[in-house]
């Protein structure tokens, strides 16, 4: 801010928030209504000590204010000698009414901020930008998500115990029912993205694009619900002492009801769209619309009734005409279109096809219902081959029937997003010559991306197999072994339907180019050039220079649509693990137990919403280990009872690192100049800047330790049991870093990764009444 004026003294700052014509400092509190002038926290006033009414000069010694922002003579101004006994109570109620700090309640009334008087701060709504100048992004998260989950159960078991019938029984019966809730609200804001290209040595030119992500609502409310139903059977038979067969049959259904929209098939549309669009002479009119080398003649250049008088004789071309016209708008409405109508714009489209496009009929709202009825049986056996109490060999293999979390349901309820994007201009000025802040000319207006939910969506389960041995090597002390697998099948996770791939010669497809793994690629990788006359240089106004980018093409299938994820049963999961243990049982005071497991755990994805399914060209790459996959752990955990009642104890943990990727992720187009975001696994040498694929999570973090301590003293009061207990975590307060991604994005490292760093207490009592 300037200094004030001379003269007049005026402010002329956007920090002057009261209006009064001066600059408050950094120790100040602006705003005109304040009571609280000298910024302290307290209602301060004169006082007529004497009791005679009058403002004697011992009194009018005017009110303090330390604060020399505010007041440069150590009192308010005006107040001292004015012979009036000054106050800051300006209404007279005796409270100090403003809040001279922020986020400050005086609960008590008596106008000093009290520790436990503060509330969190709550920011303003801070606008997201990208500035193209410096690459720097400012603004909060671009997305909100807040929920809420009920859950009423009720269950109910019976055990009945046969002591001698072939054996013994251990027989069990029960059931349960619950009913689940889900409702959300998802907030999502406007923001922007940049990705710089090469340089066209010839022009000097920078390519690149920027893309915008707009969604078509701010705020979505989302729900969803489910009823429950389990039934069980088991039974643990014991055939004789040193033998134990458990079997165990379980009935689950569950009902889960969700809203939508009308639920649509992009690649059957596809097809009914270009068979009517080609026999209406659409692709002579707007080429390869299949982009399979073909060009398809309509009804006007070989009607198969009218033959070769179609083109000689004016009333059967007509005809003709009207016909192939009506085909045409016929196979715009085969494409279903999002229910928010936008422009549909690109440089690969043209305004025929935009207006084919119009005629496709919107989704409309839709409730639905998914059932799924499962059945899991389940089957153990423990023996003891010596029966001499000291050996346990054990066996297990079971089906085991997660329920549909109802986040992954309520996908189709938005908000969903557009992402428009444009030419960047490095020079930053228009065509006109007026600075454009280095977004040019857009290259397309794409229409909404959506979600959809398999209505035949299935629930997701494991099969489970365990076996292990445990032998008592002496007294006190038992060393065991298992073995783990565990199949995790129907696992959910979202894909795009809405684009393929091609391969030369695959239903007469051909290409330009191919990728090493034989997949069309002869576009992706844009050179956008600026528009003419945006400062005269070489290069500016050419045509885009549409080249391979080293990724599979996409070809996009429904026009009114961008990406289409659907959530589906599509994703597995493999863990296999081993297991030492040794156990020294509690004897004379102490007991430890030391373990180590080794285990794989591989698969397609993490999570439902991953990134792995949203680029159908890159379902090769997306099997790999998974981000919890931990190949060495090594735990020590031991316990000593001292007099007193007493107990103190700790544990060593030791861990292989987590896995992370090498990413990259680009904004690429599709065939008609749709921007989609891909993610390639892999990295760029910085000296060559070659690209190298690699496998998801093939990098592995550094090893890590843990030590922990707890001590715990047994006490009575009363006729109460009672114990306190004290821990302590990370007792060596080391900062272990982990990464969980590498992104190479435009040309710059950008880690994804936490740093687990601070010694951590924890104190506790506990009574049993």
């Amino acid at each position: 801010c300037s200094e004030p004026d001379p003269i007049t003294g005026d402010v002329t700052c956007t920090e002057d928030r009261d209006n009064d014509k001066r600059l408050t400092g950094p120790l100040g509190c602006e705003g005109a209504d304040r009571e609280d002038t000298n910024c302290n926290g307290h209602l301060d006033f004169e006082t007529d000590k004497n009791d005679n009414g009058v403002v004697d000069p011992d009194e009018d010694t005017g009110i303090p204010c330390p604060n020399p922002s505010v007041c440069p003579g150590g009192f308010i101004p005006g107040t001292k000698g004015n012979g009036v006994l000054d106050t800051e109570d300006r209404n007279g109620n005796h409270f100090l009414d403003d809040n001279p700090f922020p986020n400050w309640v005086d609960r008590n009334n008596n106008g000093i901020p009290d520790v436990g008087e503060y509330t969190a701060p709550l920011s303003a709504d801070k606008q997201y930008l990208l500035n193209f100048s410096n690459l720097t992004l400012t603004g909060p998260y671009n997305q909100t998500y807040e929920d809420s989950r009920t859950r009423d159960t009720l269950k109910e078991d019976v055990s009945y115990f046969v002591p001698d019938f072939f054996g013994q029984h251990d027989m069990s019966v029960g059931m349960s029912v619950e009913r689940e809730g889900y409702d959300a609200t998802f907030q999502a804001r406007p923001f922007w993205q940049l990705q710089t290209g090469a340089q066209n040595l010839n022009t000097g030119q920078i390519g690149g694009v920027i893309s915008a992500f707009l969604p078509v609502q701010q705020q979505a409310s989302n729900s969803a619900g489910s009823d429950n139903f389990g039934l069980y059977f088991g039974d643990t038979y014991k055939p004789i002492p040193n033998l134990t067969v458990g079997v165990v049959l379980r009935y689950d259904r569950e009902e889960i009801t969700s809203h939508g929209y009308t639920f649509f098939d992009p690649v059957q549309e596809r097809i009914e769209f270009d068979t009517l669009s080609a026999l209406g002479g659409f692709e002579t009119l707007s080429g390869d619309i299949n982009n399979d080398g073909i060009l398809v003649s309509s009804l006007e250049d070989r009607d198969p009734i009218y033959g070769n008088d179609v083109v000689r004789i004016p009333e059967y071309a007509l005809r003709a005409k009207t016909l192939a016209s009506d085909l045409q708008f016929a196979a715009g409405g085969r494409l279903t279109r999002h229910n928010f109508l936008t422009t549909i714009s690109s440089d690969q489209l043209n305004q025929q096809t935009s207006n084919i496009l119009n005629k496709g009929t919107p989704r409309a709202p839709e409730d639905f219902t998914i059932t799924n009825n499962n059945l899991s049986p389940r089957l153990s056996v423990s023996w003891d081959p010596w029966a001499d109490g000291k050996s346990k060999a054990t066996a297990s293999w079971g089906r085991y029937y997660d329920k549909l979390f109802l986040r992954s349901v309520i996908g189709e309820e938005g908000p969903d997003l557009l992402t428009p994007y444009y030419r960047y201009d490095s020079d930053g000025v228009d065509a006109t010559g007026i600075p454009d802040n280095k977004v040019g000319s857009p290259i397309s207006k794409s229409p909404p991306s959506a979600n959809q939910i398999d209505r035949n969506l299935r629930t997701p389960f494991s099969d489970q197999f365990i076996i292990g041995f445990q032998r008592e090597i002496a007294p006190e002390m038992s060393l065991g072994l298992t073995f783990v697998n565990v199949k995790y099948r129907d696992q959910l996770q979202d894909s795009d339907v809405n684009h393929t791939t091609r391969k030369p010669g695959v239903n007469g497809a051909t290409c330009g180019a191919v990728t090493a793994s034989g997949y069309c690629d002869s576009f992706g990788g844009v050179f956008r050039h600026p528009p003419q006359g945006s400062g005269g240089e070489a290069g500016k106004g050419q045509p885009d220079e549409r080249v391979s980018d080293r990724y599979p093409d996409l070809f996009i299938n429904n026009l009114n649509f961008n990406q289409i994820l659907r959530v589906g049963n599509i994703n597995y999961q493999d863990y296999v693990g081993y297991e030492l243990t040794f156990v020294r049982r509690l004897s004379r005071k102490w007991q430890m137990e030391a373990n180590y497991t080794f285990s794989k755990s591989r698969g397609q994805a993490d999570s439902f919403l991953s990134e792995s399914g949203n680029d159908p060209a890159l379902t090769e790459l997306k099997s790999g280990y998974l981000d919890f996959d931990q190949r060495h752990v090594a735990k020590f955990f031991a316990t000593a009872y001292l007099p007193g009642d007493w107990r103190v104890g700790g544990g060593i943990t030791w861990a292989s690192g987590l896995p992370y990727s090498f990413v990259n992720r680009v904004t690429a187009a599709d065939n008609v100049d749709f921007p989609q975001t891909r993610r390639l696994f892999g990295q760029r040498d910085p000296n060559t800047g070659i690209f190298y694929d690699e496998e998801r999570n093939i990098h592995r973090n550094p090893a890590v330790y843990n030590i922990s301590a707890r001590t715990e003293k047994q006490f009575v009061l009363g006729k109460v049991n009672a114990s306190a207990f004290f821990v302590i975590d990370n007792l060596l307060n080391t900062d272990d870093l982990r990464i969980f991604e590498i992104d190479d994005r435009a040309q710059s490292l950008q880690a994804n990764e936490i740093r687990d760093f601070g010694r951590r207490y924890q104190f506790g009592i506990k009574m049993t009444f």
